[in-house]
């Protein structure tokens, strides 16, 4: 999937048949056609949920969907749930709390709820620097 239009004109979106992989799908692309710089955000959220925890985008079959998931999990307040086994003490509190935040933002149903892509990497850059600094200071902590 790209946005691809004459170079002189300024669309926020393009019009065309819905491609795509399922699970990465934004709903809002599927429903009208319109592909946007937030369909792409969409599908990067969805991928933050697969490295958070450790599934797919689409389960066994296609009516289990990684994001819709993900929503209730973070919507019942089910993090533990959510997060792949591997990761457990890898991360803090916080920044699970706050990635999870980021990912669920990139999946909303309606686009303008969504971050811009500018926004995502600013937020997760800031959550990067946040997680270094709490393993600098858990590493300190032992060391004492």
């Amino acid at each position: 999937m790209s946005i691809i239009g004459p170079t002189k004109q300024w669309n926020s979106y393009v019009e065309d048949d819905v491609k795509g992989t399922y699970g990465y799908l934004d709903p809002e692309y599927v429903m009208t056609g319109k592909l946007t710089y937030k369909t792409y955000v969409y599908a990067f959220g969805v991928v933050l949920f697969e490295l958070l925890s450790g599934r797919r985008a689409v389960g066994g079959t296609y009516h289990h969907m990684l994001a819709i998931w993900a929503q209730e999990c973070v919507k019942e307040g089910k993090l533990d749930q959510m997060v792949d086994p591997r990761l457990k003490g890898e991360i803090s509190n916080k920044c699970l709390s706050r990635f999870t935040q980021i990912a669920e933002r990139c999946v909303r149903i309606v686009s303008k709820e969504r971050p811009t892509m500018s926004e995502l990497v600013a937020s997760l850059q800031a959550l990067l620097e946040q997680q270094e600094e709490s393993i600098y200071l858990e590493e300190g902590e032992e060391s004492a």
